[in-house]
């Protein structure tokens, strides 16, 4: 399936940015990023 690909990819970028971010020092963006790829589990368990 496409979507579950693409779903999953957006998530684990989103993963990414999330934990660079908090490296760099700024907790306020990881946490939004890392926010968005909980909310990319939640697309993928909604996918048909």
């Amino acid at each position: 399936m496409i979507e579950a690909i693409i779903v999953g990819t957006v998530g684990i970028g989103y993963s990414v940015v999330g934990v660079l971010q908090w490296l760099k020092g700024d907790m306020g963006q990881g946490i939004m990023w890392i926010g968005y790829s909980f909310a990319q589990i939640g697309l993928f368990m909604n996918l048909k």
